[in-house]
């Protein structure tokens, strides 16, 4: 394999090793869930009330499971997790690390609306 390139993220890479190692099937494609039980993969650690979460790699409009397999994030992908924080009672505010390159900009200035802390009390 040393004359192939990987076109994925590592994090990436490394799932579909242990997969290929683990020999899971692949999920069967559907209709119903375009995101295949692949899980967001945006993740957050809660300090004292700021939800931290690093957003990497070059961003797209929508995901699909593919894209989540690949570990490309996208706006629907921050605006999910962003909405699952919003109804957490731990979660005041959020800060996010953009370490990527860019990528499309449709749906950049939606995902932060995502966001909207209920009123603790």
């Amino acid at each position: 394999m040393m004359d192939q390139i990987w076109l994925g993220t590592e994090n990436s890479y490394f799932a579909v090793q242990q997969q290929l190692a683990a020999k899971v099937p692949m999920p069967n494609l559907s209709a119903d869930d375009k995101f295949m039980g692949i899980p967001n993969p945006l993740e957050f650690e809660v300090h004292d009330g700021v939800a931290v979460g690093t957003i990497s790699g070059g961003l797209l409009t929508s995901s699909t499971w593919i894209t989540r397999l690949f570990g490309v994030t996208s706006y629907e992908d921050i605006q999910m997790a962003l909405a699952e924080l919003s109804g957490n009672p731990e979660v005041r505010s959020v800060l996010l690390n953009f370490d990527t390159p860019g990528g499309m900009a449709k749906g950049a200035n939606n995902a932060p609306s995502s966001f909207a802390p209920t009123e603790r009390r």
